[in-house]
């Protein structure tokens, strides 16, 4: 039986939508929808009953939660008014409480301790505590939603609301040599992690939640992939789920280095760290327009790799730090290690021996022991290979006087991820260009029409 790309979409979209919730407002579950025929890529079903909270105690239902329309009208911000669009919130209630829920259930512990990341105007914080979170760190970098952190802090208490101005998603400006904020961060991290360490139990585990935009993404996850072992300043805290919503390009990235699907387009160096010390799970997929403001709508429907992808949804995915994480790498050089996969990948399609020699002439023959073939390209390589001839390379005695030795050692890391992160913004900002230039175009021959 054959269907066409339509109705087997339409087919999958309705099988999704959960009887009792409109197709408009509730985001689809993980569970409804496979990539592949694997059973072990499915998330795990929680086993915890969540049970309903009343109305007469609901944050939600509370006679002082703005409505929707209100929201919009009061913040230019949260309507897309703006030149950028830094940050996108959650203020639909049903979204809201279907994404508390399955944060919640898919915690670690009833007594964890959640880090929201720019809540805005709190409806999803108010989720958070009808969902059964007991203590919640409310991080936004925007004065005009104090107000509302602190309606709530009155209600719950400031024993389980603590509010604090920064945007933890801009932390990666720490690696630029440019950057005139790095004591504002520190300070703000440490006052964070002092907090959680001496308000809250010591042993308590913490979680992060956020809605990442374009320009921070990558960015981030990046800065996110190289420091989260170190234990400085948030870090130290030792945050081992984070649950984060990403683009579909993103997560198609994880998913190619976990082999469900395969593209050397997606394969890159971020990936492959987060994959390589970090267990993850998608929780629920959520439409570009259910963010306030909505994320930019592109004018490709779906991906031409993977029909089944919608580049115009976004993916609520779980990153779970590995236990073992000093065992599969020292924390020291993760850093390290990142520099090397920066340098292989850069150029994925050549011969992986070939492409070694040139970085450590006279390394083949550790390789070709290895059982290593001169045919295999540097794509087809695994995520596990990569780390093993990462560790395997640090022993080899060609190494010390080689190229690759000398960028991993003289060169900074810091020059490196600068003009990285500036090439990818300028990147993504030409995108942004030619998406709006296409739109008033199409805009133009319908007013003609």
């Amino acid at each position: 039986m054959h269907l066409c790309i339509n109705c087997s979409r339409f087919l999958r979209l309705t099988q999704a939508i959960p009887k009792k919730f409109g197709a408009s407002s509730v985001p689809r579950h993980f569970g409804t929808r496979n990539f592949t025929n694997d059973p072990t890529s499915r998330p795990d079903i929680p086993t915890q009953r969540v049970e309903p909270v009343p109305k007469h105690r609901s944050l939600l239902h509370a006679e002082d939660v703005p409505s929707k329309e209100k929201v919009l009208s009061s913040h230019e911000v949260l309507a897309g008014k703006t030149v950028t669009r830094s940050s996108h919130y959650i203020i639909d209630r049903d979204i809201a409480r279907a994404i508390a829920t399955a944060v919640y259930q898919n915690q670690p512990s009833e007594s964890c301790v959640l880090v929201e990341a720019n809540p805005g105007p709190g409806i999803l914080t108010r989720a958070f505590f009808d969902a059964g979170c007991q203590h919640v760190v409310a991080v936004e970098s925007k004065p005009e939603f104090q107000p509302y952190m602190q309606e709530i802090e009155r209600t719950v208490g400031p024993d389980r609301l603590k509010y604090f101005d920064f945007d933890p998603f801009i932390l990666w400006r720490r690696d630029m040599i440019t950057n005139k904020h790095d004591a504002r961060y520190k300070e703000v991290e440490n006052s964070i992690a002092q907090y959680i360490t001496s308000r809250l139990l010591t042993d308590v585990p913490v979680s992060v939640f956020g809605v990442l935009s374009k320009n921070k993404e990558y960015p981030f996850l990046s800065y996110l992939s190289k420091t989260f072992a170190l234990g400085e300043g948030l870090f130290s805290v030792r945050p081992r789920n984070w649950f984060l919503f990403v683009s579909a390009k993103m997560y198609l990235q994880l998913k190619v280095c976990r082999g469900d699907v395969w593209s050397s387009v997606f394969y890159n160096k971020v990936a492959v760290i987060l994959y390589s010390f970090f267990d993850f799970k998608l929780v629920m997929e959520l439409e570009h327009n259910k963010f306030a403001p909505p994320f930019r709508k592109k004018i490709r429907k779906v991906t031409r790799l993977y029909p089944e992808c919608d580049v115009n949804t976004k993916y609520l995915v779980q990153l779970s730090v590995k236990p073992n994480v000093e065992q599969i790498l020292p924390p020291s050089e993760i850093t390290t290690f990142a520099m090397f996969l920066k340098q292989l990948l850069f150029r994925r399609n050549d011969r992986f021996i070939p492409r070694m020699e040139q970085l450590i002439p006279g390394c083949g023959l550790h390789l070709i022991q290895a059982r290593f073939s001169m045919m295999q390209l540097v794509m087809d390589l695994t995520p596990a290979q990569l780390l093993e001839v990462f560790k395997s390379l640090l022993t080899w005695p060609e190494y010390p006087d080689s190229p690759l030795s000398f960028i991993l050692t003289e060169r900074s890391e810091v020059d490196i991820d600068e003009e990285e992160v500036k090439d990818k913004l300028k990147e993504e900002e030409d995108k942004l260009k030619e998406e709006d230039i296409a739109f008033e175009g199409s805009r133009v021959v319908r007013g003609g029409d």
